[in-house]
């Protein structure tokens, strides 16, 4: 993980955990719910107040307690409603095309376009020498050992790097960019 990366990471952290004491200090003291089996905020939505999901009382010993758990109800009812940000890969257009062109119908359009990103940041002239063989292109497909798959045709092309990606797709599903499977490939069937 890059130092920039780690330092965003903390940066993120740090505020998320001020919002959360921000907010535990602005709920007023409530008094005990008067339904014994759920606590539930106003139906309505008016200035300070937040909408949660039903809490079981009986899990809440405390006043503190209570409030945590209303709290902790108001923010994930928040972030559920929140839109989902867009990708956080902004491809040039003419490669993100490419990569959709050719692995249109299998689903995996998005994927992929993610997996350029982060294997290149979609460039196609990138490079990576690893050991005694060099990651080429969109995709980083490894030279000589993907050589076959973009026989004909220049590695930093980039349509011949992205169809050399589906041609191991083809062969091995996700399993060589699937950091969880160790980037092996096992054909699918």
């Amino acid at each position: 993980m890059s130092r920039t990366v780690r330092s965003n990471l903390i940066v993120l952290f740090v505020v998320g955990l001020a919002l959360v004491a921000v907010l535990l200090l602005q709920l007023p003291d409530q008094p005990p719910p008067t339904r014994i089996d759920t606590i539930t905020a106003p139906s309505t939505v008016e200035p300070r107040t937040r909408p949660t999901v039903p809490v079981p009382v009986d899990t809440l010993g405390s006043a503190r307690a209570r409030r945590d758990a209303a709290l902790f109800s108001a923010w994930v009812t928040a972030v559920a409603a929140r839109p989902l940000p867009a990708l956080p890969h902004p491809c040039p257009d003419d490669v993100e095309r490419i990569i959709r062109d050719v692995f249109a119908g299998t689903g995996e359009e998005d994927f992929f376009v993610g997996i350029a990103w982060r294997e290149s940041r979609c460039q196609p002239w990138a490079r990576n020498p690893n050991g005694g063989q060099v990651d080429s292109g969109v995709f980083q497909l490894r030279m000589p050992l993907h050589a076959a798959r973009v026989a004909g045709c220049d590695v930093f092309d980039a349509r011949c790097n992205v169809l050399g990606a589906r041609s191991l797709f083809d062969e091995c599903g996700r399993g060589p960019w699937d950091k969880a499977g160790g980037y092996w490939c096992s054909p699918p069937g």
